[in-house]
């Protein structure tokens, strides 16, 4: 994706399509792919120099800080994902950098695996 400015002064957006079928276009942290049919899959990227580090687990950090940041990379890769083998891929990527960090069993932050169901408070 590249820019250019037109003679207006406005910045225009230019998409350029991979000439190989199977690559992804780069964008931030999604890999965007167009198929041949015309839909979109996307998926969590990490560029291969990111070094992975995060918030570590045995830092002096409040518990309530650590798990908001593995559930923040959770949350992130379930949105850009498009289908489940996308989501498998992308939750890949964050189980490496969670465990990296030295979380716990790092799928026990995935809030997508966790009951919708709210609690119910007792009355007054």
């Amino acid at each position: 994706m590249i820019s250019e400015e037109d003679e207006d002064g406005r910045i225009r957006w230019k998409v350029e399509y991979p000439e190989e079928e199977d690559q992804h276009v780069l964008f931030l942290d999604t890999e965007v792919k167009i198929t041949n049919n015309g839909t979109i899959s996307s998926r969590y990227y990490r560029k291969p120099r990111n070094k992975g580090i995060t918030l570590n687990y045995r830092s002096h950090h409040q518990m309530g800080t650590k798990i908001a940041v593995a559930k923040s990379y959770y949350k992130t890769a379930n949105e850009i994902s498009s289908g489940p083998a996308e989501l498998e891929h992308s939750l890949k990527i964050v189980d490496s950098v969670l465990h990296q960090n030295r979380y716990p069993n790092p799928r026990s932050f995935d809030s997508s695996n966790m009951s919708k169901k709210k609690k119910k408070r007792c009355p007054k």
